[in-house]
Order: structure tokens, then C-alpha cells, then sequence
């Protein structure tokens, strides 16, 4: 019999509903998910339209006359995004928001390419907690992921010699939205070397070029930032000895739990929140029961995923132990929250595939986690208005 709708709409579906959902998250907070990292994006991207150029204020908090610097403390292509559909959008704000909700169509997109008839289970990864607060917040993490993502299938694909142009455009685009993007750079690097000294390939010729022009680029761009401020990436970074080792490996342990907090996440709403305990109990219990004797074969499952959200973790800890920057929070884990999510709901929803009760369970839980991750209170507040 044939399907009334395809998965294709169904992943559109999925979009629009994390899309509405979205803009009620960022209606209901005070600060329109907004955080000081905000204000400099939007602030270099506002000078950019005024024809000030990439620069912004050195400290926002300074008193009397502001002091001006070239924008180069995060790289410049998320306030170049901004400023591109500010053309269209005058208010900056709403315009940062499209520019994530643009991209997290377009991760859909490559989703449904990917996974096909399971592209809509993988598309519901963005109903989890950290997914939608990565994309609810005025952050490059939204489009820097669509690039991530883009990496991945690339390096999925068999014949990678024909790529090579592609591979460079991302690479290029990773490391222009993050600094960060340099350990997928890292990371082609070694299997290039792998696949060339230990497989014995020798097509890897094609790789090296695109190894090669975006080492030119990424040092031109260094070298650019530190003629301009005198530090390759806008200001002194390394400061191993601001936190102690048991600080560090505590916010590493919790972060690391925090990946696999699908509906709730323990960072945000603390260690004894019994609702979040609730969900992951559920979650774990969902996966057995999902994975219990099954001999599917699911040609979702793929090792790339793995051996890159390895590779990045290992950068991300060796970087944030040398500048501790953020917490390891769903932000700078949010690659490999991503990639964890989109191929396991894959390879689950495959799973699932001929059973209605399965297929329901995951439904239901993916669900529950949807509607605990609004603005409840936001919305029972409107609610009352309307009827009161």
C-alpha cells in the first residue's frame, strides 16, 4: 500500500515544528536567548552594514569613550551571515535567528538525503534539550553544525577524490564560523595520512589539495588577526592554570553525562533534578527495549560519527584544558551531541521499522521531550489571557 505522504514530508514537518517551537522559546525569554557573545556578533554585525567595518567594542562595560578593535576573538563569518540577511531583515536579532533556522532547514535537507525513508527520525534529534537551545541562542554553533554534518557525509562517501573541492569549501566554512574548526581540519589531516602510509591508498592526492588550500587560508587569516591585534585569535587564550585538576575532570564528567541527556539536561537544571534523572532513566530503558534481540541490520549505523565526535572530544578537552572558556555544556559539545543523536534516532527509528508498538515508544518519548523542552509556562500565561 502506498504511503499517503512521503518521508520527506514528514521531515518537513518535523522542521516546522521545531522552528514554531523555537520562536515561542525565544518570545518567552527575557533576553531573546541572547548572552554577551551575542551582543558582539550582532553589535560586528550592525557595523558591518553601517560601513564601520568587522569591529566591535573591546570590553562593553567600559566607561566613558568605547574602544574599538577589529573583530577577531571568534571568526567572522557568523556576523557576515547576520549582516547578509540583515539586508532583508533590519532588526539583527530576528535576522541571527533566521540565519539558524535557514541552516537548520538545510541540516534537514542533507538529513533526508542521507537516511532517506528514516530521515524523519533523524531530523527529531532537534527536539532534544540541547539542540534547541543551540539553535534558540544568537550562536555560530547553528550553522557551524550544518558544515559538520556536510563533513561527515562527505567522508561517508566512497570515492573521495572527487570531493576534494567540497571538502575544502567546508573546511574553510568550519573554521570561518569557529576557531574550534581547526580539529576537523586535524582530523582529515590524520586520515589522510592513514589512508596514504598504512592503507597504501594513492588517490589521497586529491585530499592533500584541499589540506593545502585551507592551510593557506587558515594562516593567512591567523597571520591577518595577529597584524591586526597582535594575537592570532584576538587576545591571549592559554590559561591552564585558572582551574584546578578536579575542577576541570568534574565539569568533564558531567559534561560527557550531559551528551546522552536527550530531554533534559543535568547542566542546566543541576545534579538533583529528579525530572531530568526521570527522562534518562527512560531513555536508557527505551534503547534496551529497542536494541533487545534484534537482528536488524541498519545501514544507518556508520563508523565516521563515531571516529570524528571521538576526535573532536579529544580536541575540545586538550583546548578547553588550555583555555578554560566555556563549561563543557551542550554548546561546545554540541557536535558530538548532534551527531550522537542524528545517526542513533537513524539507526533506532530502523530498528523500530515493521513494529508499531517500538515505533510508537520512540514516537512517544521523543514527544514527551519535545513538549518539555517549550516555554510551558510561556504558553499556560497565554493560554489564561486568551481565556481569562
Amino acid at each position: 500500500m502506498k504511503q499517503l505522504f512521503s518521508p520527506s514530508f514528514f521531515s518537513f514537518a518535523i522542521f516546522l515544528v521545531v522552528a514554531a517551537s523555537i520562536f515561542l522559546r525565544i518570545q518567552a525569554s527575557p533576553g531573546n536567548y541572547t548572552s554577551m557573545d551575542s551582543m558582539y556578533y550582532l553589535k560586528a554585525a550592525e557595523n558591518l552594514l553601517n560601513g564601520q567595518g568587522l569591529q566591535t567594542p573591546l570590553n562593553h562595560q567600559i566607561e566613558g569613550e568605547e574602544i574599538i578593535q577589529y573583530f577577531a576573538i571568534w571568526p567572522i563569518g557568523y556576523p557576515l551571515l547576520i549582516a547578509t540577511v540583515g539586508l532583508l531583515i533590519p532588526n539583527l536579532l530576528w535576522a541571527s535567528k533566521v540565519v539558524n533556522l535557514l541552516f537548520l532547514g538545510g541540516i534537514v535537507v542533507l538529513l533526508q538525503k542521507r537516511f532517506g525513508k528514516n530521515g524523519p527520525w533523524a531530523a527529531m534529534a532537534f527536539v532534544s534539550y540541547g539542540m534547541m537551545e543551540v539553535f534558540s541562542h544568537t550562536w555560530s554553533e547553528g550553522p557551524f553544525l550544518f558544515f559538520v554534518l556536510a563533513f561527515v557525509f562527505l567522508l561517508e562517501k566512497e570515492d573521495l577524490s572527487t570531493s576534494w573541492i567540497k571538502f575544502t569549501l567546508i573546511l574553510i566554512a568550519l573554521f570561518t564560523l569557529r576557531y574550534a574548526g581547526i580539529i576537523f581540519w586535524g582530523f582529515l589531516f590524520f586520515l589522510t595520512i592513514y589512508r596514504y602510509f598504512i592503507l597504501k591508498l594513492k588517490n589521497q592526492k586529491y585530499l592533500w589539495y584541499a589540506l593545502s588550500i585551507s592551510t593557506l587560508y587558515i594562516g593567512t587569516y591567523l597571520g591577518f588577526n595577529y597584524w591586526q591585534t597582535g594575537y592570532l585569535t584576538g587576545a591571549a587564550r592559554v590559561f591552564p592554570a585558572q582551574e584546578s585538576t578536579a575542577t576541570f575532570f568534574y565539569y568533564l564528567s558531567r559534561g560527557v553525562l550531559n551528551i546522552f541527556a536527550f530531554a533534559r539536561n543535568f547542566w542546566s537544571f543541576g545534579a538533583n533534578d529528579l525530572l531530568a534523572l526521570l527522562f534518562l532513566l527512560v531513555q536508557c530503558l527505551l534503547i534496551y527495549l529497542l536494541t533487545k534481540k534484534s537482528v536488524r541490520s541498519s545501514g544507518s549505523f556508520s563508523t565516521i560519527p563515531i571516529q570524528v565526535s571521538g576526535f573532536y572530544f579529544m580536541g575540545i578537552v586538550l583546548l578547553r584544558f588550555l583555555s578554560p572558556f566555556d563549561a563543557f555544556d551542550f554548546r561546545i559539545m554540541s557536535p558530538i551531541i548532534m551527531l550522537l543523536y542524528v545517526y542513533g534516532l537513524a539507526h533506532l527509528g530502523q530498528l523500530a521499522e515493521g513494529d508499531q508498538k517500538k515505533q510508537l515508544a520512540l514516537l512517544s518519548f521523543l514527544a514527551l521531550s519535545w513538549m518539555v523542552n517549550l516555554p510551558n509556562k510561556f504558553l499556560w500565561e497565554k493560554w489564561l489571557g486568551v481565556w481569562g
